[in-house]
Formats: structure tokens, C-alpha cells, sequence
């Protein structure tokens, strides 16, 4: 990877300079990996009893490099094969990796659920 820094030269009138440069960084083109999420606190589960909360835990997501800022969680109903319905809005997370009940839901019967985690670079 290829460090970079700003540099800025200001004259003035009377041809004096002035120079400030920026901390060194680097360009990350690279997007994120992606990880797994699955339904329950700690596994995988085949059922959800509850129509007012869902278990979500997820694990896996990274970026080698630049590291990866913070993580987001949202919960969607899917109610087509090219459309779907956001139940929950988007709620930051305090890591890359765990599991967060997410509650006060209104869920329906027979519906199909799945939970969306976007994470970011730094």
C-alpha cells in the first residue's frame, strides 16, 4: 500500500513560504469482506417464537486493510423477490463480531424475515 500525505506551500508577496504537510494515509479501494449472520444469540436457529424480537449473531466481517470503523443492523421483512420492507431501522453496533437482540418489532406469522449487517471502513 501506498502512503500519501498533503502538502501545502503558501507564499506570500514578498516571496517568503510556508510550508504544512498532513499526516501520511492510505487509499483504501477495497470494499469490506463480508462475514455471516444468522439468526439466534449464539447458532444458528430454525424458528423464531417471539413476533416482537429477533436474535441476530454475526461474525467474520473485516478489512485487512484500513480495519473496519463500526457495524450496522437492520431488520427486513422480505415480501418479494425484488422488493423489501425495512422492520427495523438501521442501529449501530458496538463490534465487528456478537449478537444483539433487536426488539419492539411487529412481526407476522408465516413471514419471511432476514437481518441486513453493513459494516465500514475507517
Amino acid at each position: 500500500s501506498d502512503l500519501y500525505q498533503l502538502r501545502l506551500i503558501i507564499e506570500n508577496g514578498a516571496l517568503r513560504t510556508s510550508t504544512v504537510s498532513s499526516n501520511k494515509f492510505i487509499t483504501d479501494y477495497d470494499a469490506p469482506s463480508p462475514g455471516s449472520v444468522l439468526d439466534g444469540l449464539t447458532s444458528d436457529t430454525d424458528y423464531q417464537h417471539d413476533d416482537t424480537s429477533v436474535d441476530v449473531n454475526w461474525s467474520g466481517f473485516k478489512d485487512d486493510q484500513s480495519k473496519l470503523d463500526f457495524c450496522r443492523l437492520a431488520v427486513y421483512e422480505e415480501y418479494s423477490t425484488a422488493n423489501q420492507n425495512t422492520v427495523s431501522s438501521f442501529s449501530d453496533l458496538s463490534s465487528v463480531s456478537g449478537s444483539k437482540t433487536v426488539s419492539s418489532l411487529t412481526l407476522i406469522t408465516g413471514k419471511t424475515y432476514f437481518a441486513v449487517i453493513k459494516c465500514f471502513n475507517k
